[in-house]
């Protein structure tokens, strides 16, 4: 069930099962952001025994993507850079939308407590956007 993914103490996000598959479940992080408008966030659990979380800023009304970037050179080595020293990794999906996340494997349990832990980190990936921005659009974080 969803239900693991919702408690109102760790993150103010209501995640939904998405209507293309029972096993990805999304929702949307808006508050205490200052340089991404949201955080989209995407739970998939796999057959693979795995749950993922790719967590996809939401910059100016739509994604980052690399492509778009006014220096993609420059996002790039960014994202490179922040997998060295963030919680959370940092890449880009098919289509070049760039996004943050992390795997779990399901072979000793569920777990909790690092669920718990992954979604409190969410809100802090909004400082790196705010880093990247210079190489999105050529603007600085506030």
């Amino acid at each position: 069930t969803d239900a693991a993914f919702t408690p109102p103490y760790l993150v103010k996000v209501n995640f939904q099962p998405s209507s293309k598959s029972q096993y990805v479940f999304t929702g949307s992080l808006k508050e205490g952001l200052t340089n991404a408008e949201s955080m989209e966030i995407v739970v998939t659990v796999t057959n693979k025994e795995t749950i993922g979380f790719r967590i996809f800023p939401h910059y100016k009304g739509g994604y980052i993507n690399i492509d778009k970037a006014k220096n993609t050179t420059q996002l790039l080595r960014k994202i490179v850079q922040l997998n060295e020293s963030t919680f959370l990794f940092w890449g880009a999906d098919d289509t070049g939308d760039v996004f943050t996340g992390y795997t779990f494997t399901l072979e000793s349990g569920f777990p909790d407590e690092a669920i718990k832990i992954v979604l409190s980190s969410i809100k802090n990936s909004d400082q790196f956007v705010g880093q990247m921005r210079p190489s999105i659009d050529g603007t600085n974080a506030p």
